[in-house]
């Protein structure tokens, strides 16, 4: 099962909205704080949950995920199936040896990313000399093994995204590299995530967030994983919730000795909820945004 960060965040700014009435929330929302930075010193890891669940209702975040274009699946491009075909192939496509000897089609200012329920939404469409330029801007190949490809033909596309507010048809660029029977795919359109409004969780509070990755079918079991330090100890989870958000937090145990290795691991934990999930958005407990709902990894 797929677990899914959700990466490439684009500059909106998040709105806050006023405190979680305490009619909302399972847990009695302590005051807010004043920023993530601060919650060591000024409460504990459930009034950061507070703070960004009440922060969720109505700011841009929540309006982009409702009624914008923001994909769950990070893919920056889709692959030929024969990809590659030997080595040097393969280092010379991520080095960024490419070379553009199409013609680029003429590009509109706009396109559409269309649902399956028939929703449409209009965007920027990004130029295909902009998409080559990201393929190769920056990278280098000093790998002697490395093999220059030929960008032989582009042309629009599309491809099926998993989204917010389900599947869409997103449009992409297609390129033909020579040798290759499939193009090479990559969006023409970029997504509409909004800025973060945490960031990471103090050491302090020795918790994390627990990332979703199956739902009982009743709703009301949460399995996940918690990240952690090669020495940290999983001492429990629990579940911040309101009628419209649910914050997973896993709660570690420190490591007892001073000198630890620097690894991260994964392990499963499970949630118990008051009430089904439902159509609950299930919030970072570090970043604030949207984490993948179990039923579409």
């Amino acid at each position: 099962m797929k677990k899914t960060v959700l990466l490439g965040l684009a500059a909106l700014l998040l709105t806050a909205c006023g405190p979680i009435r305490p009619d909302d929330a399972t847990a009695t929302p302590p005051a807010p704080l004043p920023s993530a930075s601060s919650a060591s010193s000024a409460g504990t890891v459930q009034q950061l949950a507070a703070r960004l669940a009440a922060a969720w209702p109505g700011s841009a975040a929540e309006q982009v995920w409702r009624s914008g274009y923001y994909p769950l699946d990070p893919r920056q491009e889709w692959l030929p199936a024969d990809a590659f075909h030997d080595e040097g192939d393969k280092l010379g496509y991520l080095g960024g040896q490419l070379d553009l000897t199409a013609a680029v089609p003429p590009a509109p200012a706009d396109t559409e990313v269309v649902w399956r329920d028939g929703g449409r939404l209009t965007l920027p469409l990004l130029p295909p000399e902009q998409v080559f330029r990201q393929l190769v801007d920056g990278r280098s190949c000093p790998d002697q093994r490395c093999r220059r490809l030929r960008v032989t033909e582009v042309r629009a596309g599309t491809r099926p995204v998993a989204t917010s507010r389900g599947r869409a048809a997103v449009p992409v660029w297609e390129f033909t590299v020579a040798g290759y029977t499939e193009p090479f795919a990559y969006p023409a359109v970029a997504p509409q995530q909004p800025s973060p409004p945490g960031g990471a969780v103090p050491d302090e509070l020795r918790a994390r967030s627990v990332g979703p990755a199956s739902v009982s079918p009743d709703g009301l079991t949460v399995t996940g994983s918690l990240p952690q330090g090669g020495c940290d100890r999983v001492t429990g989870a629990e579940a911040y919730e309101t009628d419209r958000v649910v914050v997973l937090i896993g709660h570690l145990l420190p490591p007892a000795a001073e000198a630890c290795a620097a690894v991260l691991r994964f392990s499963p934990v499970t949630v118990r909820l008051a009430r089904p999930l439902g159509d609950r958005v299930v919030l970072d407990l570090g970043t604030g945004l949207p984490q993948l709902p179990p039923d579409q990894q």
